[in-house]
């Protein structure tokens, strides 16, 4: 509750920031809806044959010995995350939960088995963990897929029909393209000392009159580490993504998030000092459809931004889940696709960052950007998929980002 609880005529009254409550004391607890919803499965049955028996611990042994992978997953779409383990009280986090949130687990009477249970897309993807006792969310410990994101070190689900893509499973490629460093130091971050990676594809050496398109990525340091971004490239180009150089932008060490909270000044920096250097030392393709910006998160934002901002600059851009909302391109928007036209992918995960508690959510925000860059008549790539927040989901979209960006066109 966002205020004290108040009681009046026999009633507790509570209130978030969406809704008001009436609660009456002496009312019959419901079912929760993770043990409505389990009682109809192949798992219900499982539990009504746990509460009938005079070995319960038995019963939950063979059961579990008998599962191929956790959580548990059934054809209908019902997953049953379970843990097992002695507690007070067991919760869960996770994309499919919603952000500043943690859902309760049910315990099986006279056990130490917990679940809870929900229903997701055939191709849902999302990260989770366990909170046991209050404590500090944990991976599923019969889970070894991990989930690193938004709720921490945890584990990873993803439903039998989401697809992996390849260049996360494949070795090196064969032929690799290279990272070369560029640093300067920027006036418009005051003297700050700044890196970028740049990289060049295969072959950029062979031919000095051939000259590449350049993508800016945003947040580069997580873009490399956690989305493997070279490797995706060393993959897609020449596959499904024309040669092109990729200069990743890497956050000051100092203060990470500086340069996604401070749009200006490092819009102001990309502009007036990355572009000019990176233009100067490699074969670039000095226009501007030539030229693109890419992030994910909040450095979708910048990516967003510096393209509306700077189209004499930027023609193409690639945005994976972004935090801000209509309002800030506002004016740019108005101007309409005819009189600034731009290339333009964006996608988003229906588990997106979202409070219930606080009646937000960051999917909504993206649907009106989406509605609105139609309007505007940009017919942009991507679209919404059943997937939460993080490297975890973005990198299975990288090379949809990538190929409608700059395909490769035969």
């Amino acid at each position: 509750s966002w205020s004290e609880v108040a009681y009046a005529d026999g009633h507790l009254y509570a209130r978030s920031m969406a809704h008001l409550a009436r609660i009456h004391p002496g009312g019959e607890q419901a079912a929760s809806s993770a043990a409505t919803t389990a009682m109809t499965t192949a798992f219900g049955r499982f539990l009504a044959e746990a509460e009938a028996s005079a070995n319960k611990t038995a019963v939950v042994d063979a059961f579990l010995s008998r599962q191929d992978s956790f959580p548990i997953v059934e054809d209908t779409g019902v997953v049953h995350f379970v843990y097992r383990g002695e507690a007070e009280d067991v919760g869960i986090v996770g994309d499919m939960v919603g952000f500043r949130r943690e859902d309760p687990m049910t315990r099986l009477d006279g056990t130490d088995l917990f679940y809870y249970t929900t229903q997701l897309e055939p191709d849902a993807a999302v990260t989770y963990g366990f909170i046991v006792d209050f404590d500090e969310p944990v991976p599923d410990p019969n889970n070894p897929r991990e989930g690193k994101g938004l709720f921490g070190e945890v584990s990873w689900l993803s439903m039998p029909a989401w697809q992996k893509p390849d260049f996360l499973d494949e070795a090196e490629a064969s032929r690799q393209g290279r990272l070369e460093s560029l640093e300067w130091e920027s006036e418009a971050r005051e003297g700050q000392k700044r890196t970028a990676e740049v990289y060049l594809p295969v072959g950029y050496d062979a031919d000095a009159d051939l000259r590449y398109p350049v993508v800016y990525v945003h947040d580069g340091k997580e873009a490399l580490e956690s989305g493997h971004m070279k490797n995706a490239l060393d993959h897609l180009i020449g596959t499904s993504v024309a040669p092109l150089i990729a200069v990743f932008v890497i956050p000051d060490e100092e203060d990470p998030r500086k340069d996604l909270n401070d749009m200006e000044s490092y819009s102001e920096m990309v502009v007036n000092e990355l572009v000019p250097a990176v233009d100067a030392r490699f074969l670039t393709i000095d226009d501007p459809m030539a030229r693109g910006v890419a992030g994910a998160g909040r450095g979708a934002n910048i990516a967003l931004y510096l393209a509306f901002k700077h189209p004499e600059l930027f023609r193409r851009v690639g945005g994976q889940s972004a935090t801000m909302g209509v309002e800030e391109l506002e004016e740019e928007l108005a101007r309409g696709a005819g009189d600034q036209p731009l290339v333009i992918y964006l996608d988003w995960g229906t588990y997106h960052l979202r409070s219930p508690h606080e009646a937000w959510d960051l999917a909504v925000e993206n649907r009106k950007l989406w509605t609105e860059l139609r309007e505007a008549g940009y017919r942009p790539a991507g679209g919404e998929v059943p997937e939460g927040y993080g490297w975890a989901c973005w990198n299975g979209h990288t090379e949809k980002l990538l190929a409608s960006l700059f395909p490769l066109i035969d």
